[in-house]
């Protein structure tokens, strides 16, 4: 199966078990950005407006107007989606020949193009009619059945990526719109040109960056120093100017002219994916099945970063592990040879006994041996199995299958870029111990996982 089929296998499950209403987002949820001007999240905005300041809408179409690179990521989003409703209708079952599929957004200039582009087939039978949203939350339906973008997020770790990248380029555009109309006006109500009013309120002392301003920017650009000669220090030296400048803009509108928070129509990004419900699933190593919250690595031990947040893993479950549950999906590059080999040792360890392979992990990472074999079996040993059973099966490679079943699970949940540790379907930013014992304690322990997600559905679907 290929991997955009995976993703419309998964929407297909979760559409067709499930009946799912729209969920309305809470009001007044501070977002997420960088920026002296508050903005807060309000589903009640109404389907024209991408933000309101101060009564006034600021429309999609004024939003997007002149930056392109907002326009192509918006073009790139919706392409995606597009493609994904597609294939998700194409495998509908309806009664209606031929189905209607009808996708909430501004047709493309080519629909074909779009498809051929995600490797989905173009099907004469299914006729695509695009209308304008009358739910915000819902990207497609057929029928009566409904496609939400929360679903379209969820399908695919890399769709969440793309839709923060999207709401960062957004965001960018709202505070220049924001902050350009707010002194305009200031500027208008002063009967001053709005340059006069700049220089006179907020601009009274030159700004002149010192070069080490200058170099420390560099730095932060990852420009080398070889390259820092006189003309590279001007040109640089611009840049870091006017960015005081609009630091120093941003500041005065945020304290002087901003009278509460803008108000935006879209939420901020929350990297989520339908994780596998545990209490269902056999097929990676865990603990505590069916008590708790669900808390899942996704990595090997030998990736960059994976051995700490791995540690910080274990930490958690040596302090929660009756009170939660916890998975371990192997992550790692197909050609990562060494990985491999450990992987398989653990679930040698893993099928004499489950708790031993937390005990592997633990001492894998803590052997000081070179010689990864012979690290592996010292590990092995220390673990409380039969050593010659678990040899037996490791020179057999008998659960070479099981790695492979990981690694496509991964690859088709769209993780590129392990470790990753995901709370109750939640990508964890924080992987220390102390951040992942945080999430878990805000939780209460009290919290109940969903019925039935995606993926384990897949799991079902799929005989895993």
């Amino acid at each position: 199966m290929s991997f955009f089929s995976f993703i419309i296998v998964s929407l297909l499950i979760v559409t067709g078990c499930t009946k799912k209403s729209t969920e309305k987002a809470s009001q007044d949820q501070t977002l997420n950005y960088k920026s002296k001007i508050s903005y807060v999240y309000d589903s009640q905005l109404g389907l024209d407006a991408a933000a309101m300041l101060e009564g006034e809408v600021i429309s999609w179409s004024q939003l997007l107007s002149q930056d392109v690179a907002l326009q192509e990521l918006q073009t790139s989003y919706q392409n995606k989606a597009l493609a994904t409703a597609y294939g998700w209708a194409a495998q509908l079952d309806s009664s209606q020949e031929p189905k209607t599929l009808v996708v909430f957004m501004e047709a493309p200039e080519d629909l074909k193009e779009v498809l051929a582009k995600a490797d989905v087939n173009f099907m004469k039978d299914l006729t695509v009619d695009f209308q304008q949203p009358t739910e915000a939350s819902v990207l497609a339906q057929v029928g009566d059945k409904k496609l939400l973008w929360m679903d379209f997020h969820r399908s695919n770790i890399q769709h969440a990526q793309l839709y923060e990248r999207l709401f960062q380029q957004r965001m960018q555009r709202l505070n220049g719109v924001v902050i350009r109309r707010l002194l305009l006006q200031a500027s208008k109500n002063a009967d001053l040109a709005m340059e006069a009013f700049v220089k006179k309120n907020i601009m009274s002392e030159p700004i002149d960056p010192t070069e080490q301003d200058v170099r420390d920017f560099a730095q932060q650009k990852g420009i080398s120093e070889s390259d820092l000669d006189e003309n590279m220090i001007e040109r640089l030296k611009a840049i870091v100017k006017q960015n005081h400048r609009d630091a120093k803009i941003e500041n005065y509108v945020a304290k002087e002219l901003v009278k509460k928070p803008i108000r935006v129509a879209f939420p901020g990004p929350k990297v989520s994916v339908e994780a596998p419900r545990l209490s269902e699933n056999d097929q990676f190593p865990q603990w505590g099945k069916g008590q708790g919250p669900e808390l899942i690595f996704v990595g090997d031990w030998s990736c960059e970063n994976c051995g700490s947040t791995l540690t910080s893993f274990l930490e958690v479950k040596n302090s929660f592990g009756e009170k939660i549950q916890g998975a371990f999906i192997y992550s790692f590059p197909d050609r990562d040879r060494e990985a491999r080999m450990a992987a398989e040792a653990a679930m040698c360890v893993e099928a004499q006994n489950g708790e031993s392979f937390w005990t592997f992990l633990q001492k894998l990472g803590d052997v000081k041996e070179e010689n990864l074999e012979e690290k592996i079996n010292i590990a092995a040993q220390g673990s409380g199995v039969d050593y010659e059973v678990f040899r037996d099966c490791f020179l057999k490679r008998e659960h070479e299958e099981t790695v492979n079943g990981h690694l496509v699970y991964v690859q088709n949940l769209g993780v590129t870029s392990p470790p990753l540790v995901i709370l109750q379907g939640n990508v964890l930013e924080d992987t220390t111990t102390a951040g992942i014992k945080k999430q878990i304690n805000d939780l209460g322990y009290s919290v109940k996982s969903s019925k039935g997600g995606i993926l384990a559905r897949i799991k079902a679907f799929f005989g895993f």
